[in-house]
């Protein structure tokens, strides 16, 4: 079994085993004195470059998971606290950092006529 080991300076984490196609894997995340394993799991995807992962940590209620947001530009959302407060959280940040370095599969590539909402002639337009 294969490990990949991130740390952003802020957060250290470890997938330990990763997600399964159509199920889960495991992340150890380390925030300050803190440890916790989480079940991850990709939740969908899209053409648009975004991505969505769910993490559960061990022991919690399946209610208390994260969802977590990752797209284009470094676009990075979760629905934790953290985020909400802050703007930035150790799950969107262990969750990127895992897919920067090629262990999550990177969100579709965006082109940029995708980004530009003037690039489409007026005739996609239905007036």
């Amino acid at each position: 079994m294969s490990t990949t080991t991130i740390d952003t300076g802020k957060v250290q984490a470890t997938l330990i085993q990763a997600p399964i196609p159509g199920g889960a894997g495991l992340v150890e995340i380390t925030s300050g004195r803190k440890t916790a394993t989480y079940t991850i799991a990709e939740i969908g995807h899209c053409d648009a470059g975004f991505s969505a992962y769910r993490l559960l940590e061990q022991g919690r209620p399946a209610d208390e998971c994260y969802d977590v947001e990752i797209g284009p530009c470094g676009y990075r959302r979760c629905d934790c606290r953290g985020h909400e407060a802050h703007g930035h959280c150790k799950h969107a940040e262990t969750v990127r950092a895992l897919i920067t370095r090629g262990a999550l599969p990177d969100p579709a590539p965006v082109a940029d006529d995708d980004l530009d909402p003037f690039a489409h002639s007026n005739a996609d337009i239905p007036w």
